[in-house]
């Protein structure tokens, strides 16, 4: 279990060099990807933001994961950042024909609602191969069910932050 009270100055140190960076005048939203961990780093990020997205790998595993980060969440939340909101869980390598998958998407959406719960990204074997060739999805081939899936996540996203 990790103590929230450890964000302290690393948080603060975050939070100054984005601001002393301007990133704040220069783009609309600012992405932080941090590792799945309860570590400071992804407190100090929680500590900054304004939305979250959680990614949920759709294995048991993965919903494992997604339960501590939300209660992680939630003391940030309301210990840290009171106007931090989530955005959405967001299923990820999603087997319609599974269904575990399609029980894990269910459990979410019991937790945090329907509207909080994403549009899930399909399992597609492109989504590797671009990430093994360092290339964006798009590059690779802009028609592929993984392609269209963050398409439709870019315009959701857009969508609720109202840009």
């Amino acid at each position: 279990n990790f103590d929230i009270s450890q964000i302290g100055q690393d948080g603060k140190q975050l939070a100054k060099s984005i601001k002393k960076s301007k990133l704040e005048d220069s783009f609309d939203v600012c992405i932080i990807d941090t590792p799945p961990t309860s570590d400071v780093l992804l407190l100090s990020a929680l500590a900054i933001s304004d939305v979250a997205i959680v990614p949920l790998k759709t294995e048991f595993l993965g919903a494992i994961g997604v339960n501590q980060f939300l209660k992680l969440f939630y003391a940030s939340a309301s210990k840290i950042n009171p106007e931090l909101e989530l955005l959405g869980i967001l299923p990820t390598m999603y087997n319609a024909s599974m269904q575990e998958h399609t029980r894990i998407i269910e459990d979410a959406i019991q937790k945090v609602g329907r509207k909080r719960v994403l549009a899930p990204i399909r399992n597609d074997i492109k989504l590797s191969v671009a990430f093994m060739e360092g290339k964006p999805i798009a590059y690779l081939d802009a028609r592929c069910r993984g392609s269209r899936d963050y398409n439709n996540l870019a315009v959701t996203v857009i969508e609720k932050l109202q840009l």
